[in-house]
């Protein structure tokens, strides 16, 4: 054992003395400068003590301050950042805009090195001696724990909810049960070696990295034993490594000198990302595609603006677009934030103005892409005048008649002068007299989208809001649907012609309703706002709903359980961003609430209860599907009794026949040959 140790140590100085050859000789990394490409990186400089955000373009954003030199951050899907205070064990949580905000736990650790966020919004925190404390998204706090870790040191967590935890004082990587109070060992040495950091992959590859080596390893688990990759040996000395769902390393490095933030490609070399900080605590964040083809149309102090989707969308949906015009930099958000086209005003006419596009996966600024291309060009206007039309193509009459030749008469005898015939006058031409033209007004431009709706009501429902409205006054513009909006959002419903809708709502959030007319021609004004209504939850009935409809877990479909096990049960077919009550049943148990996604699906994470007793349970989830209608979804398992209480049934029961029957044939015999 002692020669083994030695054996390590000394392999180990060997690479830091390859490594340290490695970085006089190599070439400035700051020479190859990659920059984030589609992606955003955070983490805490260690010498300042601030929580960084660094954008695409390279530009640093400080999210607050007096975090000392803490190792541990994480980024949620809406942007919210968290922080892991080491010195003292404090959690802070930093929404977009918004000052640090301390968390409160119940949960007693004084040191928290590292912690993850996953898509459930579930904190997960490692404190060295007393394990991992989870907080779920509702405030419910648990601690994962097992007697085989000695040193809780890095956690990740995977897509269905598996918790990894590195242990640096054993050199292994473990796989907590469900139960949170056991492990095994997915790897350790020596098939990874002076490991001291861990992250997770799209495809729960896990990536664990030997910060004093320059050495990061990736473990792929199949039936078998885990597949143990080598990807580099040279990152130099790394403090903390992060992966992106593709499975591209990012790591915070310490050595050579100057500190970097460095990405692998594809072939293994290292990209310097950003140079000259000194990062403790990793976590990189990938970002959508700038939207594609983006059109302007030219109004009056005014300009329609449509573009295509983002190519990719960074791993989660876009929720939201901003135009922007340049000259002046004004922005445009559309009302539905993720609509593809946007109305600007107050521009100035006769001046010329192209439009780029950004999307963002979050609701905030956090998740922003790039700007796309410019729009073509246009110049706002007044319409033009149309020019007056002469009254006839012939010229203006002669004020003065002349007379008829064709009538004329004969002098009388008697007198010794003419009398004038008696005529008709025919106008002539004229050549002296010009036109005289009244002035004409500009016609008024025809609307292009219609008025706003008017008379809105809302009745509160449950985990919904019925509203309905009047159809706005005609304006000659035909209306071809009507989109209704919540405040606060992000729900939303559309009719192609109907004046009602139903909304889903949060349980318990006051809510209050606008509506917008569309036509072809483009989107009316908001309407007034509704009165304010609050949605309920769904109510717990006394039995389990008698539905077809299965609810299914992240690992499909169960039929059994253990008491204090952890299952992710995940639902769909309900209203958009409407409440699901989850509930186990014989006797109910309400494990909690979550709020469907924007297609109506959800996934939660729940704890079968300790104490639940052994036999045929239930679970349930009731809520209302997009039309307001009551919507359940049931699970049905058995139970497992308590570990150390099994009935001993199967081949167990048959060993022990086999045995019991042996040791009676022995005695026999010995019975038979006594003397």
């Amino acid at each position: 054992m002692v020669r083994s140790i030695q054996r390590r140590r000394s392999a180990a100085l060997l690479a830091v003395i390859v490594v340290g050859l490695l970085g006089v000789v190599a070439p400035d990394p700051a020479e190859a400068d990659g920059g984030l490409t589609g992606a955003a990186a955070y983490y805490i400089d260690a010498n300042a003590g601030e929580a960084v955000r660094i954008a695409q373009d390279g530009t640093h954003e400080i999210l607050g301050n007096n975090f000392g030199g803490s190792p541990g951050i994480a980024v949620g899907d809406d942007g919210t950042v968290y922080v892991a205070r080491s010195y003292d064990g404090e959690v802070f949580k930093i929404e977009a805009d918004q000052a640090p905000a301390p968390m409160s736990f119940t949960t007693v650790f004084p040191v928290a090195i590292d912690l993850v966020v996953d898509h459930a919004d579930t904190l997960y925190l490692a404190t060295p001696d007393d394990g991992v404390v989870k907080r779920l998204a509702d405030g419910t706090e648990s601690t994962l724990t097992s007697n085989d870790i000695l040193q809780y040191s890095s956690v990740a967590v995977s897509q269905d909810g598996t918790v990894y935890v590195l242990d640096r004082a054993s050199g292994a990587v473990n796989k907590m049960d469900p139960s949170g109070t056991s492990s095994t060992v997915v790897v350790g040495y020596p098939e990874v070696d002076s490991i001291s950091v861990l992250a997770i992959d799209g495809q729960d590859r896990l990536y664990v990295g030997a910060g004093s080596t320059g050495t990061v390893y990736r473990v792929t688990q199949g039936g078998g034993p885990p597949t143990v990759d080598t990807l580099t040996t040279t990152l130099g000395n790394f403090t903390d490594l992060d992966v992106t769902p593709d499975g591209t390393v990012y790591a915070s490095q310490q050595y050579p000198s100057p500190s970097n933030l460095v990405r692998m490609d594809s072939d293994g070399n290292q990209v310097t990302v950003d140079g000259n900080i000194y990062a403790r605590g990793l976590k990189v964040v990938v970002l959508p595609d700038p939207p594609a083809t983006v059109t302007a149309v030219a109004g009056n102090t005014s300009a329609e603006v449509s573009w295509d989707t983002a190519g990719t969308n960074g791993g989660d949906s876009i929720k939201r677009y901003t135009a922007v015009a340049d000259p002046g930099g004004a922005t445009c958000v559309p009302v539905v934030h993720s609509d593809m086209s946007c109305t600007f005003t107050g521009l100035a006419n006769d001046t010329e103005y192209t439009f780029k596009v950004k999307a963002s996966n979050t609701d905030n600024d956090r998740g922003e892409s790039l700007l796309s291309d410019a729009s073509n060009a246009v110049t706002p206007g007044t319409p033009a005048s149309p020019s007056p039309s002469p009254s006839s193509s012939s010229p203006p009459p002669s004020s003065s008649p002349s007379p008829s030749p064709s009538l004329t008469t004969s002098p009388t005898t008697t007198s010794p002068t003419t009398t004038s015939p008696t005529t008709t006058p025919t106008p002539t031409p004229s050549a002296s007299p010009t036109p005289t033209t009244t002035p004409s007004t500009s016609p008024t431009p025809r609307p292009t989208k219609p008025l706003a709706p008017t008379g809105l009501t809302a009745v509160a429902g449950t985990s919904s809001i019925q509203i309905s409205w009047q159809p706005p006054a005609d304006n000659g513009v035909a209306v071809t649907g009507y989109r209704a909006i919540a405040d606060p959002g992000p729900a939303v419903c559309t009719t192609t012609g109907a004046t009602s809708c139903v909304l889903g709502g949060t349980a318990g959030v006051s809510y209050r309703v606008r509506v917008v007319a569309m036509s072809a021609g483009g989107v009316s004004a908001l309407s007034g706002y509704s009165a304010a209504v609050v949605p309920t939850a769904p109510p717990v009935a006394g039995t389990p709903p008698a539905t077809s409809v299965p609810l299914e877990t992240d690992q499909g479909q169960i039929s059994n359980a253990a008491p204090g096990q952890q299952l992710v049960l995940v639902g769909t077919g309900y209203a958009p961003y409407s409440t699901v009550t989850l509930t186990l049943y014989s006797d109910p148990i309400v494990l909690g609430q979550v709020r469907a996604d924007a297609d109506g699906a959800f996934r939660k994470a729940v704890t079968v209860p300790a104490d639940l007793a052994a036999g045929k349970h239930s679970f349930a989830a009731t809520g209302v599907d997009p039309s307001g209608k009551s919507r359940a979804m049931r699970l049905d398992v058995a139970v497992r009794p308590e570990p150390g209480k099994l009935p001993v049934t199967g081949p167990a029961v048959i060993w022990m026949i086999v045995t019991g029957l042996g040791i009676t044939a022995i005695g026999a015999g010995l019975r038979i040959v006594r003397p």
